[in-house]
């Protein structure tokens, strides 16, 4: 639930964010994170794949950090209150400078597996591009959908980013990964679902839990 949550709360820093990221450098990106793992292993250094976890996880703990804090505030003073909204801006103001280093690693070296910057090194490439912009997430979707591809990304990841960008796209989505909260009723509910009768067997094939066990996680009751 808490990694769920942590996924949700990014629209909190929404308006905060730095300008998208050109088509250009998409084009970039895309072509270098086509290189497998052992490409990868060739062109780094020992000292450069040291440097690169470190920073990664890094930038893993600085991306959870105030994360932390978000439940816990919304609890405590309510999800419109001016604490919330000013741990928001402190949540963008990482979110930008992350994406930042995010960027320029994509660029130069692609998408770097967990054989090479660990588990953590490799969840903060999807977590700092799921926390994004609405138009970052977009471009970023191909590189990931790539890198799953090369075995350099999880498809668990890959299922939360694509139900992401469907759903701003105004779009059903297809694992049924993002929540809604209704400030009414002050429950969550799963925001809707293509297809929904075969939505466990599509959760399954990415290493997904079915979705009562999310929906016992979120004390969401069933439609």
């Amino acid at each position: 639930m808490k990694k769920q949550l942590r996924y949700m709360i990014s629209s909190l820093a929404m308006s905060f964010k730095l300008a998208d990221i050109s088509l250009v450098f998409l084009v970039l990106f895309f072509t270098a994170c086509t290189n497998h793992s052992k490409d990868q292993k060739a062109a780094l250094s020992e000292r450069d794949r040291q440097k690169l976890t470190n920073d990664l996880h890094q930038i893993y703990i600085d991306d959870q950090k105030s994360r932390e804090k978000v439940s816990i505030y919304i609890e405590k003073y309510g999800i419109k209150s001016v604490e919330v909204a000013n741990l928001g801006k402190e949540i963008a103001r990482n979110d930008s400078a992350n994406l930042i280093v995010i960027k320029r690693i994509i660029k130069k070296y692609g998408w770097l597996s967990a054989d090479l910057v660990g588990e953590r090194g490799n969840m903060a490439l999807f977590l700092v591009i799921q926390h994004a912009t609405k138009s970052d997430r977009k471009y970023f979707l191909p590189l990931m959908r790539a890198a799953v591809k090369n075995h350099a990304a999880s498809a668990k990841d890959l299922a939360f980013l694509e139900d992401r960008v469907a759903e701003e796209e105004g779009k059903k989505q297809i694992y049924g990964t993002q929540i809604g909260f209704d400030e009414k009723t002050n429950k969550y509910y799963i925001l809707p679902i293509d297809n929904p009768n075969q939505v466990d067997q599509r959760r399954a094939k990415v290493g997904l839990s079915p979705l009562s066990v999310q929906r016992s996680e979120w004390q969401i009751e069933p439609n």
